[in-house]
């Protein structure tokens, strides 16, 4: 290793310096970025006042453009700018190529959207769980902050459905699925998650703990089991694999259920049945599924060997 190089930049450092040095790109970085951004954004769109925090304002043009604006100005800000950074900066040596984003091959990318499909009913499951959660009457506060979240987060992924113009479309498809799938992965299971391994000097701890925080950020309790699984999902692959494309390509796979549930969901009227029975019913079809996915996931595992075991080793060395 070129030690001077190493030290540097961040990967001669200590896990401890380097989660600390990837948070202040992340948040102050990033997060000054996307102030800035933000500002100009306020006069170009003008959105309506409060149009989020009041439900019955129904979104004008302007103010889902406003969104979109939003939305995308912080994937590029917190998550794609700081991520590539990050991972230059994490680099062991100037030679070092970035193998992680090596084209995978088609059958591996097949595999894990194969996959993702096969866990839905899974995700589906972990949601109607989590909604038969009840708080104590102790608890006023985080009942009604968690009601509102709800609220507010059905109203903001309604709003980019309202218009379905061309335009909007591909705003959609660039916001809910490119770019998520690109600088969620690189910030989470890029960066934080090898981090977060060499810190715990455990994987699969690194992992969990990733998935926990890449769920927790969203603030969404009831997609909280979802979002920890899909993380969970992703953390194990890049582990498996060390390639970033392919935790990407479960996320890009994830989103695009989503969107197309956006799209068409005023499209059903079939009432939905109780939650009694829609849990039974899912759980069948989820331990049916899982099958599948083993079997994805079995056959993955000895294709690849993990990639990051020898690092503690000579993290050691190294100090």
């Amino acid at each position: 290793m070129d030690r001077n190089f190493g030290d540097s930049l961040l990967s001669g450092r200590s896990p401890w310096i380097q989660l600390l040095v990837s948070l202040f790109y992340i948040f102050i970085i990033g997060g000054g970025l996307l102030v800035i951004l933000y500002l100009p954004a306020m006069v170009l769109f003008e959105p309506t006042d409060n149009f989020l925090e009041d439900l019955s304002v129904v979104p004008t043009v302007k103010d889902v453009g406003f969104l979109f604006y939003l939305m995308i100005s912080q994937h590029i800000s917190v998550f794609i700018i700081p991520g590539f950074i990050l991972i230059t900066k994490l680099r062991k040596n100037r030679n070092e190529g970035y193998t992680m984003f090596v084209n995978p091959g088609w059958p591996s990318i097949k595999s894990v959207v194969l996959l993702t499909i096969c866990i839905f009913p899974l995700l589906a499951f972990s949601e109607e769980l989590i909604m038969l959660i009840k708080f104590p009457e102790w608890l006023p506060g985080l009942v009604s902050w968690i009601k509102e979240r709800e609220m507010l987060n059905e109203k903001l992924f309604n709003s980019y459905f309202i218009y379905k113009n061309f335009l909007f479309v591909i705003l959609n498809i660039i916001m809910m699925l490119m770019l998520p799938a690109l600088g969620e992965e690189l910030i989470f299971r890029g960066v934080i998650q090898p981090i977060l391994g060499r810190l715990f000097r455990s994987d699969y701890t690194a992992i969990i703990v990733t998935a926990v925080i890449f769920s927790a950020l969203h603030l969404e309790f009831t997609g909280f089991m979802q979002r920890f699984i899909i993380g969970a999902l992703c953390g194990l692959i890049y582990l498996w694999s060390g390639n970033l494309w392919l935790p990407a390509a479960i996320h890009f796979t994830n989103n695009a259920f989503a969107l197309f549930a956006g799209y068409a969901q005023d499209l059903s009227h079939t009432p939905a049945p109780e939650p009694g029975y829609l849990i039974i019913i899912l759980g069948i079809f989820m331990l049916f599924m899982l099958i599948p996915a083993l079997k994805i996931l079995s056959k993955f595992r000895e294709k690849y060997s993990p990639v990051q075991q020898a690092e503690y080793q000579s993290l050691d060395q190294a100090h």
